[in-house]
């Protein structure tokens, strides 16, 4: 009986084990890939579209977060929009997730561009007194 009860323990605790490394540590499986930057009107702030790889089970994904103009992007998702080809309804761009434009319409609007059969997980108007909108393209 002990040693049944210590097999148990072993097995709880290689599958805690495993779930904690595949789940709190996710991120470090991940890349990000810098497509484009694209500064603001005052330079303050600026736009990256980069795509994100999280390994063979995942697709690829086309991010966009805002960050401090002199900053990196960080290994992390997107701030403001995560979208992908949605099993392949939008096409995809050379990088493997749907293309994504952006443009700055004075310091403070921001426009992003992608196709409207893209499937997006974060689509946010607004982030940091910065107002973002969407245009759908084909």
């Amino acid at each position: 009986m002990k040693k049944f009860v210590l097999l148990l323990l072993v097995l709880v605790a290689g599958a805690l084990f495993f779930v904690a490394y595949n789940f709190l540590s996710f991120d470090d499986t991940c890349q990000n890939e810098v497509l484009s930057e694209l500064a603001n009107p005052n330079g303050q702030v600026k736009a990256v579209i980069f795509q994100r790889n999280c390994g063979a089970t995942t697709g690829f994904s086309t991010q966009v977060s805002i960050i401090e103009f002199g900053h990196e992007l960080k290994n992390v998702g997107g701030n403001v929009l995560v979208a992908d080809t949605n099993h392949g309804e939008a096409p995809s761009d050379e990088n493997g997730g749907p293309k994504v434009e952006a443009d700055w319409i004075g310091n403070k609007n921001l426009k992003l561009s992608y196709h409207p059969k893209a499937r997006t997980f974060t689509k946010v108007t607004s982030f940091n007194d910065i107002q973002i909108t969407y245009e759908e393209i084909e």
